[in-house]
């Protein structure tokens, strides 16, 4: 994607229909600066003025010169719709897209474990409740299921055993290094996101 590269970014009223609340959210749960996600916020709108990416145009960032490099962008495809298009409308709009592309970027099983608890802190407290969590192993799931490697247990049910394991205080909440002594505790959902990182780095070579 051709990116355009602004200087300056206005505060308050941010230019080109980006409101400044989902900048700041942007900035909080990937590892982008806000001056970094309003240049790729500028180039996206070039690049896509419809307003969303198409799975089809979304592999071709991933695209090589053969046809197991090529498996890369179909895999890496999947995963992100998967994974962030939950309302299953076949495209992404500007934050899924960036969320997305931050996803791909997590390649060890801890990155992607902490990628999906940044996704549900909705409010960047650290903490995540409940019904969170239940949302975060959903996120793991639906990464698995892109990759032919979804458990066939019930996310929900993992997500409360994890988080009653875990929450020995009973204060209703989960830190991200709690949740994440949790997961790594689970041994066969680490086998999982092993097989699932092993997927995606054959695929990159």
């Amino acid at each position: 994607m051709g990116l355009c590269c602004c200087t300056g970014m206005r505060v308050g009223s941010v230019g080109g229909g980006m409101k400044k609340e989902d900048l700041l959210w942007l900035s909080a749960h990937t590892n982008y600066s806000e001056k970094e996600i309003y240049q790729l916020y500028k180039g996206f709108q070039q690049d896509f003025p419809g307003g969303g990416i198409f799975r089809r145009q979304f592999e071709r960032f991933f695209m090589g010169t053969n046809d197991l490099q090529n498996q890369r962008g179909k895999k890496m495809s999947n995963l992100v719709f998967k994974t962030l298009d939950t309302d299953n409308n076949g495209y992404l709009d500007f934050r899924e897209f960036l969320l997305g592309v931050d996803l791909v970027g997590a390649r060890t099983p801890e990155e992607k474990l902490i990628w999906a608890f940044k996704m549900y802190d909705i409010d960047n407290s650290g903490i995540i409740d409940r019904s969170e969590m239940e949302n975060v192993m959903k996120s793991i799931y639906s990464m698995l299921a892109a990759v032919s490697e979804a458990p066939p247990d019930d996310p929900k049910k993992r997500a409360n055993a994890i988080f009653s394991e875990i929450d020995i205080n009973d204060d209703g909440g989960l830190s991200q290094e709690e949740f994440l002594k949790g997961c790594l505790k689970d041994d066969e959902l680490m086998k999982l996101l092993e097989q699932l990182f092993n997927v995606l780095t054959t695929t990159m070579e």
